[in-house]
């Protein structure tokens, strides 16, 4: 079909309101540095959206593109405490720099989705024939009233032998206390997540590492079903370089993620708990300056991801509604491109003018879990140019200079959504001096 060709319906709107005040605060003594970091975050969300669930045969010999209108109420807020410090002392040959903290968080979220039905539309000759009121389907609908509570104490030790060696010890203990009025669903999780690295460093040019580690994450408000903790995992080893005196900068990385219990949307746009997701890559980057006032960045990323388990359920059947449980254990994650390349070069002139250009290749990646449609390969060029005047800085961006077609996944599993081409954007910063340290 062609990419200009939408399917959507005329209710779709999106209204946001997005409340937003972060303090961060720090203070330095002699070997002592304490910082608080206190938020809150407020979201009110109204959403109609067409929703696609699938093409099927018509009674003339034709083929259907069945909708659905999602209607969306959302009420969230979020706010929570940070407070850490900082010990820098030394035990024998050791140095170590001890960070210790402990955070609160509370989120609330209050909403109602609703799933109208809407009339399906030709997939070749699209004609609207969808009027109000828009009636409710049954056994669709979800609505959740909860709040998450989360405590979790942290201790991290940096410690170093002399300049070839350095240890990484640490944890953090997460307790999450979930309930939902709506659903009555109450939930009390938590774990202890280990984190350990080292950095061998065998020239001032040179340094190994590894590092490894677990992590925790509360459940979400909108999957359906029990509603268990995210947890996962994670290792690292890798090697950096720094060469030309500084003026070439090398580190590749190869990794492995596990993360299970993860909230995938299923092919009807239902966030369902029902999977585990591997990941295993290389990580490349090579930084430097050439030419003087010239500098490159290149990096590069493949990724080897795979959904380890993952059950769906799939609409099989318009007339009537018929859903089956499809496996896609095996498949590909959605939106998981297997190689992602950047390229961007910058020139800074006297003056303080600085111009960049760059290009970014993502390779094709699936829309769905059940790997049935991609997006295709992609290359994208930009441009910047800033220029900086005492603590001014103004800059103007350039996307996607050729107006590349590139596509983001669409609503439901067998459509895309053409993403931007061409964009053109501007801002100032402005940057004040760094508090003084307390003495």
């Amino acid at each position: 079909m062609p990419s200009r060709r939408s399917y959507q319906s005329p209710f779709d709107f999106s209204d946001q309101k997005l409340d937003r005040v972060h303090v961060d605060w720090e203070g330095k003594w002699s070997g002592f540095t304490l910082r608080n970091k206190a938020y809150y975050n407020r979201l009110d969300w109204r959403s109609d959206g067409t929703l696609l669930p699938g093409v099927f045969p018509n009674q003339t010999g034709s083929l259907d593109v069945q909708r659905v209108l999602t209607q969306l109420d959302d009420r969230q807020s979020f706010w929570g405490d940070q407070l850490e410090g900082v010990f820098t002392f030394t035990t024998g040959t050791a140095e170590h720099r001890l960070l210790t903290g402990v955070e609160l968080a509370r989120r609330n979220d209050t909403f109602s989705l609703d799933v109208g039905f809407l009339p399906g539309i030709d997939l070749f000759n699209p004609v609207e024939t969808a009027t109000r009121p828009i009636f409710p389907l049954p056994g669709q609908a979800q609505a959740g009233d909860s709040r998450t509570t989360i405590l979790s104490p942290y201790v991290l030790d940096s410690i170093g032998f002399g300049k070839s060696f350095q240890l990484l010890l640490g944890g953090r203990y997460d307790d999450s206390d979930f309930k939902d009025d709506r659903s009555g669903t109450k939930r009390t999780d938590s774990q202890v997540s280990p984190l350990f690295g080292a950095v061998y460093s065998p020239s001032e040019q040179v340094s190994l590492y590894v590092n490894a580690g677990r992590g925790f994450a509360p459940p979400s408000t909108r999957v359906v079903g029990a509603r268990r903790p995210e947890t996962g995992s994670q290792a690292e080893a890798g090697i950096k370089g720094d060469f030309l005196g500084g003026r070439l900068r090398t580190s590749l990385a190869l990794y492995r993620i596990e993360r299970r219990n993860e909230p995938i949307p299923d092919a009807n746009g239902i966030t369902v708990q029902t999977g585990s997701e591997r990941s295993e890559g290389v990580e490349l980057e090579v930084a430097g300056e050439p030419l003087p006032r010239l500098f490159t960045l290149f990096s590069y990323a493949y990724n080897d991801a795979t959904l380890t388990r993952f059950d769906e359920l799939a609409l099989v059947s318009f007339f009537p509604p018929t859903f089956a449980t499809v496996d896609r254990s095996g498949n590909t994650p959605p939106l998981a491109p297997a190689h992602i390349a950047n390229l961007w070069l910058t020139h800074r002139l006297p003056g303080g003018l600085e111009l960049s250009l760059g290009g970014r290749y993502v390779s094709r990646q699936f829309i769905a879990a059940d790997n049935a449609f991609a997006i295709p390969a992609a290359f994208t060029a930009d441009a910047a140019l800033s220029y900086q005047l005492g603590r001014f800085k103004a800059h103007l961006n350039a996307k996607n200079l050729t107006g590349k077609k590139t596509y983001t996944r669409g609503f439901g599993s067998t459509s895309v959504i053409p993403a931007p081409g061409f964009a053109l954007s501007a801002g100032i910063e402005v940057r004040w001096a760094a508090a003084q340290e307390v003495k």
